[in-house]
């Protein structure tokens, strides 16, 4: 399965796998973002379903959206600034290597 948002995300795993040159360590890398892809759709289709089935929670569904909303920009931020640096601590580490 592929979408616009998660083709970006996929992408650099895939770099970032690649660049490293260890077979296993990239193997485990695509494991890990495959299994917390599927588990992060899995777990979104079972909420989905349990809020439909109660009232209670459809009461609060407008705090629930904010929250879910919250929690995802907060998430992908996190993602943003992780990769950001992983990226530069890369490029500065090659850089020094190539001026000595």
């Amino acid at each position: 399965m592929s979408s616009p948002c998660a083709s970006p995300v996929l992408f650099a795993v895939l770099a970032g796998a690649a660049e490293r040159g260890y077979q296993l360590l990239g193997t485990l890398t695509m494991v890990s973002y495959a299994l917390g892809y599927t588990l992060l759709i899995f777990l979104a289709s079972l909420f989905t379903g349990l809020a439909k089935q109660s009232k209670r929670l459809l009461n609060h569904s407008e705090g629930i959206i904010r929250f879910g909303s919250v929690a995802l920009m907060m998430t992908g931020a996190y993602y943003i600034l992780t990769v950001t640096k992983w990226f530069l601590c890369g490029y500065i580490t090659s850089h020094k290597s190539s001026q000595l």
